[in-house]
């Protein structure tokens, strides 16, 4: 779900150049742990400014999460931006 918004659903084009690797739930299902990489493995993607614009993101990102998983609870969303070899992961 998440991958369809990052991969041109999403009218953000700063999205589109992000690939969801993986999403890992935390026991509890109470966070989602979004891990991301720069399309193509663009070795130009700053994974700082890629943290921000994902942490300013979030909400909306989270209302679309909860549009399709449709819980009780939406999950909160901490990503995390692996950059050759080095994750660099973003506080809620």
């Amino acid at each position: 779900m998440l991958a369809g918004l990052f991969s041109g659903a999403c009218d953000d084009e700063r999205l589109w150049g992000l690939l969801v690797e993986s999403v890992e739930p935390a026991p509890n299902a109470s966070r989602l742990l979004v891990t991301v990489l720069p399309a193509g493995g663009a070795a130009k993607a700053d994974p700082q400014e890629s943290l921000i614009f994902l942490n300013s993101a979030r909400s909306y990102l989270r209302e679309e999460v909860a549009a399709a998983i449709r819980w009780r609870r939406v999950p909160d969303l901490v990503f995390q931006i692996y950059v050759e070899g080095i994750k660099e992961q973003g506080l809620p």
